[in-house]
C-alpha cells in the first residue's frame, strides 16, 4: 500500500476520533509511517577490486609510464616498430635496468647491445654509452629495423636479434623460446599500459 494512503487513513482516524487535524498531521510529520513486514530490497553494489598487479608487471608498467617509457613510446613509433616490444626486449634482457652487464662484459645496457658487432652503427646514430637508455634503445630499434627488411616476421626479427642472422635463418620455421616469450609479453605489456592508463 502506497505511504500516502496510509499516512491519510492515519489522519482520518485521529481527526475522527477528536483531534484536531493539525495536530494529526504534525504526529503524521513526527513519526513517520512505516507499514508492517516492509520488504526493502537491499541493493549492493560491487565495487570493482583492483587487481594486483605482480611485482614484475608493476615494475614493467611503472616503466613504461615513467619519461623514458613515454620517450621509448614515441620514438619506436616514430620508426614504426611496436614500443611494447621493446619494452618486452629490454624487460627480458636486462630487467629493465639501463646498467645491466651480461654475457661476461659483452652485452651493455638495457637493450644488451655487444658494442664488438654494433661501433659502426653506434657511431652512425651518435651513441658513445650504451649504458645511456636513449641511446641503447636507439641502437636496438636500428637493429630490429635492419632484420625487419630481411625477413618481416617478428619471429624471425626477435630470433635474429637474440642471436644473430644465422640462427634466426636456421630457425625460421620454428620459433625460439625466446621469440615466443617476448612476443607474448609485448602482448601482456600492451594490455597493461591500457588498464593502466
Amino acid at each position: 500500500m502506497n505511504l500516502r494512503v496510509i499516512a491519510l487513513l492515519i489522519i482520518l482516524s485521529l481527526t475522527i476520533r477528536g483531534k484536531p487535524v493539525e495536530k494529526s498531521i504534525q504526529a503524521a510529520k513526527a513519526s513517520p509511517v512505516i507499514p508492517d513486514k516492509v520488504n526493502k530490497a537491499t541493493v549492493r553494489r560491487a565495487k570493482p577490486k583492483k587487481a594486483k598487479l605482480k611485482a614484475a608487471d608493476k615494475k614493467a608498467v611503472d616503466f613504461m609510464n615513467s619519461s623514458l617509457g613515454e620517450w621509448i613510446i614515441e620514438y619506436s613509433g616514430s620508426k614504426d616498430i611496436d614500443p611494447f616490444l621493446i619494452f618486452a626486449i629490454a624487460e627480458r634482457e636486462s630487467g629493465l635496468n639501463p646498467n645491466a652487464v651480461g654475457d661476461n662484459g659483452a652485452s651493455i645496457g638495457l637493450m644488451q647491445i655487444q658494442p664488438r658487432w654494433s661501433r659502426g652503427r653506434m657511431k652512425s646514430l651518435g651513441v658513445d654509452d650504451l649504458k645511456e637508455p636513449k641511446g641503447c634503445v636507439k641502437v636496438a630499434i636500428d637493429i630490429l629495423m635492419e632484420y625487419k627488411e630481411k625477413d618481416s616476421d617478428l619471429y624471425f626479427v626477435l630470433m635474429a636479434y637474440n642471436g644473430g642472422m644465422v640462427y634466426a635463418k636456421r630457425n625460421t620455421n620454428t620459433p625460439s623460446a625466446y621469440a615466443l616469450k617476448v612476443s607474448e609479453r609485448a602482448v601482456e605489456l600492451s594490455r597493461l599500459y591500457e588498464v593502466g592508463e
